[in-house]
């Protein structure tokens, strides 16, 4: 039995906690009407490779880790064995796809290990983009702008979440569609990239966007 002395106690020690900050998505507003329903058709699709990854005891970190160790062969190998790299880069979106799949199969999704997916899908663009401009396949000075706004806004957004800003109408440049960019050039040898890298230029006023909404809210 607790006296009114120590209900009151309790009372502002709760009131003294700071709220538990959730940034387990990073997907914008707009993004997300199509992306979650995309994610539901990816577990189920997957699902039967979750159950095997989970009885061979591997957790989700250890996929994104992994995905950007072949994010880095993909950048050695880019140059000189594009054959090679490709399917590195392939087997890098694959386990990309497999954390999420996997965690949401353990129910073990939190926000570290989402910070930690999203920092590996960071690095794996750029190390897509920068393999792909030591080819030559993308212009040096486009790879450096796109890898700049992308990784920018991703950060931008993640800052709307912690702070419950509106992310509508803020929408990333897709990395899918660069990675299936890569996959016309490798098999059909027709190089897009760069008139999608300059496509996705437009994204620019988003930053300024997202920046003005930050900024009012503080």
């Amino acid at each position: 039995m607790t006296t009114p002395g120590e209900t009151k106690q309790n009372e502002i020690e709760e009131q003294s906690e700071p709220p538990q900050r959730r940034f387990r998505s990073i997907y914008s507003a707009s993004e997300g009407r199509f992306l979650y329903t995309w994610q539901r058709v990816r577990q189920t699709l997957l699902f039967p490779l979750a159950v095997g990854l989970d009885r061979l005891k591997i957790r989700p970190d250890m996929l994104s880790w992994s995905s950007v160790i072949l994010g880095v062969g993909f950048f050695l190998l880019a140059r000189r064995r594009f054959d090679v790299a490709f399917w590195l880069l392939v087997g890098s979106v694959l386990l990309d796809t497999l954390d999420g799949v996997l965690a949401r199969y353990r129910r073990a999704d939190s926000n570290s290990g989402a910070f930690t997916d999203m920092f590996c899908d960071e690095a794996v663009v750029a190390l897509t983009v920068g393999g792909l401009v030591w080819r030559g396949t993308i212009h040096p000075v486009l790879g450096v702008i796109f890898v700049y706004i992308y990784t920018l806004i991703v950060t931008l957004l993640l800052i709307q979440q912690l702070l419950s800003i509106s992310s509508q109408w803020i929408i990333r440049p897709s990395r899918m569609l660069l990675y299936g960019f890569v996959g016309i050039y490798f098999f059909f040898g027709q190089n897009w990239l760069n008139w999608l890298l300059i496509v996705y230029l437009l994204a620019l006023p988003m930053l300024g966007i997202s920046y003005w909404r930050i900024r009012k809210s503080l």
